[in-house]
């Protein structure tokens, strides 16, 4: 395999690319500016003796952005991309056929080495052409009516739920166990003496029985659109003490770039054997710096914690919306709101009772009915913030040009 290195440089908004010469392997293909790394030099030395040769630049090398692996018919590469910025010099084309400075909404207007792909898919994500305007939910009592568990789980293993929540409870305080984890235990155990199956798929299959809020089924399709219209890229995730795989099964599943819940690890037959991920109520918030970073896997917790500057994170908490029901929210409410996004709490109609101290203690931006149809007041509100953050990256953008004259 052939160690190769390549420098990702910003200038502003574009990064900088050269296309190869025509009578190389991959002739006019485009690609970042690098090479091989030749016997007794680390990555960074022979990514800085590249750039010298290839553009007549002294190059700062930082961190690493991504490494992949490609096989070519001719060669295997591993190729290491570095964030890095030009210390002296003007790109020069000593070697290569052409350079340009693109944005990542130019990406497709040039045909890239193949090894490259991957790596462009990182750098659209992570520098979406259009501002990202993110909504949050929680899913219980938000987007559908009760508890999602008390739509077919619980009545298949023949309790209440009262029973059901009291019995997880009392284990928690008996336990002095944290609450997420004993409804998760509660549900192996009942449904291993109920004799229903703990399999993935079933717990899928149960998400078909969730009801949903009126308007809640198309309301993410027509949110994205109004936010297109805006110039803003709206995407939706959800923050839940619940369930994935019944998420997973449920209509709307699909409207959400991702889904942060409490799973089951599964044994080789897929039956569920331990809790994989447990998500209560105040580490919910890791998942807003998840999102805020653009760091969704949740095994990745070194760049989660590496210090990345306000401007260079993919969502800024200002173009965050949180919508949540309660109390079990008020951690995640209230940080988005204290950094300058927005936190909407819902309640059934004619409950507003329910969440009233939320907005007079400072923990939310608004209280609006759980109604998602097009026309109501909690369709208005949303629109009304995706307004505010349209106009609000409109004004930063020119400021960020202003300062480039």
């Amino acid at each position: 395999m052939t160690e190769v290195v390549a420098a990702l440089i910003w200038r502003g908004d574009r990064f900088l690319i050269c296309q190869r010469p025509a009578h190389k392997a991959r002739g006019l293909l485009w690609e970042f500016v690098g090479g091989k790394v030749e016997p007794g030099e680390t990555k960074e030395e022979a990514l800085r003796r590249e750039c010298r040769e290839e553009l007549d630049i002294d190059l700062t090398v930082r961190d690493v952005f991504m490494d992949v692996v490609h096989a070519y018919t001719d060669l295997t590469v591993h190729l290491t991309l570095f964030n890095a910025s030009i210390a002296s010099g003007e790109p020069k084309l000593l070697e290569h056929n052409d350079l340009k400075w693109i944005t990542s909404g130019e990406i497709d207007d040039f045909p890239f080495c193949p090894a490259d792909e991957e790596i462009l898919k990182r750098i659209r994500f992570m520098h979406p052409p259009r501002p990202v305007a993110a909504l949050l939910y929680d899913f219980d009592k938000t987007l559908c009516t009760k508890d999602m568990q008390e739509y077919t789980f619980i009545p298949n293993v023949g309790m209440t739920p009262e029973e059901f929540w009291d019995e997880a409870n009392s284990l928690a305080r008996e336990q002095q166990m944290d609450g997420v984890l004993a409804y998760l235990h509660v549900m192996l155990e009942r449904a291993h003496a109920a004799r229903k199956s703990i399999r993935r798929d079933a717990f899928v299959e149960m998400g078909r029985d969730l009801e949903f809020f009126p308007g809640v089924e198309d309301w993410f399709g027509r949110i994205d659109a109004f936010g297109d219209a805006l110039g803003l890229q709206v995407e939706h995730y959800i923050i839940s003490s619940g369930l994935r795989e019944i998420i997973e099964g449920s209509a709307i599943y699909g409207a959400f770039r991702e889904v942060f819940a409490c799973e089951y690890l599964y044994d080789e037959n897929n039956v569920a054997c331990w809790p994989k991920n447990a998500v209560n109520y105040t580490t919910k918030t890791q998942f807003l710096f998840r999102i805020n970073k653009g760091v969704l896997d949740l095994s990745n917790d070194g760049d989660l914690n590496r210090y990345t500057p306000e401007d260079d994170r993919r969502v800024p908490f200002r173009n965050m919306i949180y919508i949540g029901d309660g109390l079990t929210d008020v951690p995640c409410m209230k940080l988005v709101k204290v950094n300058g996004g927005c936190s909407i709490a819902v309640y059934p109609e004619g409950k507003r009772a329910k969440v009233h101290d939320l907005l007079h203690h400072d923990r939310v931006n608004f209280l609006e009915p759980a109604d998602y149809t097009e026309g109501s007041a909690l369709d208005a509100a949303v629109k009304d913030i995706l307004r505010r953050i349209a106009a609000q990256n409109a004004l930063s953008e020119r400021t960020r040009r202003q300062l480039q004259e």
